[in-house]
């Protein structure tokens, strides 16, 4: 987790930290954000701030622009500065920051179906998750540019619904000490983010507090992408 996000475009326009710095790319509504796809971030790079366009699901400079077998759409905090794929990006301060109105995530109710919720801030617009990307060369010359979500440990509401989690074709009940969340940035704390030290980044990573956040469930249609996949069930 986070495995699904939602952008609207709406809310970016309105996010104080965005406006005019969509000049690289510019981002679509998208209720549906899926790993693999391009995704908005700002990062800095040349001494440049720039927002652009990267690949969901980091692809490690060291692999040749080939993605791996293995899930690199988040980042755990815990491997951050060891993980093979991460250590890199981190040691060089590849920072970014991803955009989202909201996210997704799926709640294994007491009655024993899965319930489909939507998460968003309700101190800001638009949230931060705070991320790192990296840049990979093919043999041909051409690059990938790509990122991943931080994630950690969860919040009180975070690990409410964040409580389970995929075995074969059922969800079982996922032990407390594994729920976790994606590192939301205050934006007071974005230009330390992209701009500190390692070590003081790796300060800024903290659980969002649950209070300034809120959810609600939805309907789990994952073959809708509007505004309709948010609205709050009865």
């Amino acid at each position: 987790m986070c495995g699904r996000f939602g952008i609207d475009l709406q809310t970016l326009d309105d996010w104080a930290s965005f406006r005019g710095r969509l000049t690289a790319f510019t981002p679509v509504t998208n209720y549906d954000v899926r790993p693999t796809t391009n995704v908005p971030a700002v990062f800095v790079q040349d001494d440049k701030l720039q927002i652009d366009a990267l690949r969901w699901g980091l692809v490690p400079f060291f692999s040749k622009g080939v993605a791996g077998p293995y899930a690199t759409f988040n980042a755990t905090i815990e491997k951050l500065k060891a993980g093979p794929s991460w250590r890199g990006p981190w040691k060089r301060s590849q920072r970014c920051i991803m955009p989202a109105t909201g996210f997704f995530e799926w709640k294994l109710e007491e009655d024993g179906s899965t319930g489909k919720y939507w998460i968003r801030c309700r101190d800001q617009l638009a949230m931060g998750f705070a991320g790192i990307w990296d840049r990979s060369i093919k043999d041909d010359g051409t690059f990938v540019d790509s990122c991943s979500i931080v994630t950690m440990p969860a919040n009180a509401l975070m690990a409410e619904i964040h409580n389970s989690k995929t075995a074969g074709k059922k969800r079982t009940l996922r032990d407390p000490s594994d729920r976790r969340m994606p590192a939301i940035l205050p934006q007071a704390d974005h230009e330390a983010w992209l701009h500190g030290s390692p070590d003081e980044a790796f300060e800024l990573l903290k659980p969002y507090p649950d209070q300034a956040m809120e959810a609600w469930r939805v309907r789990n249609d994952v073959r809708a992408n509007d505004a309709s996949v948010i609205e709050r069930l009865a």
